[in-house]
């Protein structure tokens, strides 16, 4: 069935697990903090995935910039590695104690629906399938998108230091991994 011939106004708003691959395919079949913080997770929705260390601030100002009064830096590659590290498996804690992650997940799909419907313009990472971005092509991964009426607008592009384009190329194989497995690539 072709969904996106009976729909071409439709807004597709996918909030699951595996979101990355479920966004590809989905897209295939249809034809389509603390305010003060702002840092962003990139990559797959999961292990692989990573913080952007060199463009996350703490308000307005670059995380590693951050000393205290001895010059000694607040976020140092120790802590940020650790901070990473409750990030990505903060769904395991998640799940640990309550059993599921299901109100945060319907609260980001909540938030998304509401950039939509106010077209926002929200910039604001989400998995959607990419085109030549950081030589990833043709697989779901969670980028900033600009967000707004009709869905993700624009994809940008950010800037990401070598290790962060390592982590990302790495998210990327592993989804294309998991992809060609199921038969989807």
């Amino acid at each position: 069935m072709d969904f996106g011939a009976a729909a071409t106004d439709a807004v597709y708003i996918l909030v699951t697990n595996p979101i990355d691959v479920l966004t590809k395919i989905a897209t295939d079949v249809a034809g389509v903090a603390p305010r003060g913080v702002h840092a962003m997770i990139l990559g797959e929705h999961g292990d692989s995935a990573f913080p952007l260390w060199s463009n996350a601030t703490l308000g307005g100002s670059p995380i590693r910039e951050w000393v205290d009064e001895s010059d000694a830096k607040i976020f140092d590659d120790a802590m940020l590695a650790d901070l990473a590290n409750r990030a990505v498996l903060s769904a395991y804690s998640i799940i640990a104690g309550k059993g599921a992650t299901n109100y945060a997940i319907g609260l980001a799909g909540v938030r998304l629906v509401e950039a939509i419907l106010r077209d926002e313009h929200m910039v604001t990472p989400i998995s959607t399938v990419l085109r030549d971005y950081d030589d990833v092509d043709g697989i779901a991964l969670s980028v900033p998108c600009i967000l707004g009426a009709g869905g993700a607008q624009r994809v940008l592009r950010v800037p990401m230091d070598r290790r962060e384009r390592d982590a990302f190329q790495r998210s990327g194989a592993a989804i294309r991994t998991v992809l060609e497995q199921i038969g989807q690539l």
